[in-house]
């Protein structure tokens, strides 16, 4: 399973905003001192005080820890409850990109197994000619040559599932690794020195706008005070529940109360105000995957208009992939 660091994928709005409304709720019940910065108008207002005071701020702290407000996706029509608050997405829409879409952490690393059921050898699986443990050296059977094979590679025992470094590659049938390993190599592996695939990440923000449709039933002062919880939620808890989990620079904006019944069957008296937010997203997704750079080989350097390579020496050029025009 890839946990990527940097990839957060595509940010589901409506569930984001959900559990940032239940966990500000929850937080709210624990430290119901925070009520008292939600309604505290009603205690201060000189025009209204008389009429509504410290007894109004205390009705609605009541309610509030008296009730649950239940918080659900506008699109869950079975058995709805009350006080509510629905979550309705209004539009999601790709805002800017970056230039090619380059996400500011340009690419990651990924193990290869998250990525393919089976292991990504450069040869093999096969059983070794012979192991020396006192020199380290491995010789390849019959078919196998170290041509793909650099210093550094793992050669991987995948009975005992333990690797071991290839220290030096003796020739084209042979290389080395450590001294006095005692494991089982039948059917082992030579593997790159690092077993991570390497991913493009790309992003784009869109601009996601939400409905937030506060409903209660009976007194319509009960969605007064719905309104003042949601509103404050909103605004105290915007960085840690909003912006911290993915969704910036969210504003908000109110409509006008309005009442409904609840059908022929349902002879409740509804009351509903609609809070919208705005904020923006970055959605992520993987483009290129590809393996990482093993090695490179050379098929040979020739240096032309120069005299031949002693014959003495020409051991040595063979071997560092040079050479003059007439050694070839």
């Amino acid at each position: 399973m890839i946990t990527s660091p940097h990839i957060y994928g595509i940010t589901p709005s409506d569930v984001l905003i959900r559990t940032c409304l239940i966990a500000a709720i929850n937080d709210m019940r624990k430290n119901p001192f925070l009520l008292d910065y939600v309604f505290n108008w009603f205690a201060k207002d000189d025009l209204t005080i008389q009429q509504y005071g410290n007894a109004e701020k205390q009705n609605a702290k009541d309610w509030f820890l008296k009730n649950e407000i239940f918080v659900s996706m506008n699109f869950r029509a079975d058995d709805p409850k009350f006080p509510l608050i629905s979550i309705g997405l209004q539009s999601s829409t790709e805002d800017y990109s970056t230039l090619g879409d380059i996400d500011s952490d340009v690419s990651e690393d990924v193990s290869a197994e998250d990525i393919e059921n089976v292991v990504n050898s450069i040869i093999g699986p096969f059983t070794p000619k012979s192991y020396d443990p006192a020199t380290g050296i491995v010789v390849l059977p019959e078919g196998f040559t170290t041509a793909d094979v650099f210093i550094d590679n793992v050669f991987f025992s995948t009975k005992d599932s333990e690797g071991f470094v290839i220290e030096d590659i003796l020739d084209e049938n042979s290389f080395a690794i450590s001294k006095n390993v005692n494991v089982d190599f039948s059917g082992s592996n030579i593997l790159s020195k690092d077993a991570f695939y390497g991913v493009q990440i790309e992003s784009c923000i869109f601009k996601e706008v939400y409905t937030l449709k506060c409903i209660v039933v009976a007194d319509p002062i009960y969605l007064i005070y719905l309104h003042s919880i949601v509103q404050f939620i909103l605004l105290r808890y915007k960085q840690a529940f909003l912006e911290e989990r993915g969704f910036d620079r969210s504003t908000i904006s109110s409509g006008p109360i309005y009442q409904y019944t609840g059908g022929q069957n349902i002879a409740e008296l509804f009351w509903s105000r609609d809070i919208t937010i705005n904020g923006y997203c970055r959605q992520y997704w993987p483009k290129i995957i590809t393996s990482k750079l093993n090695g490179i080989k050379l098929n040979g350097i020739e240096i032309i208009g120069e005299p031949s390579t002693p014959k003495a020496l020409l051991p040595q050029i063979h071997e560092q992939g040079w050479g003059m025009d007439g050694d070839f």
